[in-house]
């Protein structure tokens, strides 16, 4: 998916400058955090093609502050992908998603398919995402028919041990917003991800 960054225009007395959504974000942030939750589950979304959420407007700026991203997937420790690329003999932050494709390839390209993303996420956790929103009608609706199905392919194909499986299932697979609220990446690391919100790598022993 391509991610576009955003600028609000707005008019002051000297004439015309940019808001950046990061600004927006970071000056409004509780105000942000309660318009954009942030996370959102499958059965909260009633429409196919749109998330149930609305711009925020600030009528003393007369100015509107977008939507952030969000990503449809689930989240895991830097800690399990470490564990994860030691076991499967791979390297980088990539190789959970990309071999889905090459090995869907080898069986067949049943579907429904969609090719798996990894984002790093601003906490050192990363995001394994299907979709991310905004994004084209006919991706998102094909995304809400068939995001069930699509989750279990992958998990097949990448052969995830069942009890993972059950805590993506069950608890991690929804709508993760991104929004940087901040200026400075060293203050976002402060938030820090619950770890009920990732998945946590648990050895064998354990």
């Amino acid at each position: 998916m391509t991610m576009t960054k955003t600028t609000t225009k707005t008019k002051t007395s000297s004439g015309r400058r940019r808001l950046s959504t990061r600004y927006l974000y970071k000056t409004y942030r509780p105000e942000c955090e309660e318009a954009f939750p942030a996370t959102i589950e499958f059965t909260q979304q009633e429409t196919k093609s749109k998330l149930p959420l609305k711009p925020l407007y600030k009528p003393e700026l007369r100015v509107t502050i977008p939507v952030p991203l969000y990503f449809a997937g689930f989240m895991v420790s830097a800690g399990w992908l470490f564990e994860w690329n030691r076991r499967n003999d791979a390297k980088g932050i990539h190789a959970v998603a990309s071999r889905a494709t090459p090995k869907w390839a080898e069986r067949g390209k049943e579907k429904p398919f969609m090719t798996p993303t990894v984002y790093p996420w601003p906490t050192g956790d990363y995001m394994v995402y299907f979709i991310s929103y905004p994004a084209s009608r006919g991706e998102l609706e094909y995304f809400y028919d068939n995001r069930d199905a699509i989750l279990d392919r992958y998990l097949d194909l990448m052969d995830f041990p069942s009890h993972e499986r059950e805590i993506i299932k069950t608890r991690l697979f929804k709508w993760y917003r991104l929004m940087r609220a901040t200026m400075s990446t060293r203050e976002d690391l402060m938030e820090d991800l619950p770890e009920d919100m990732c998945l946590q790598y648990v050895s064998d022993s354990e």
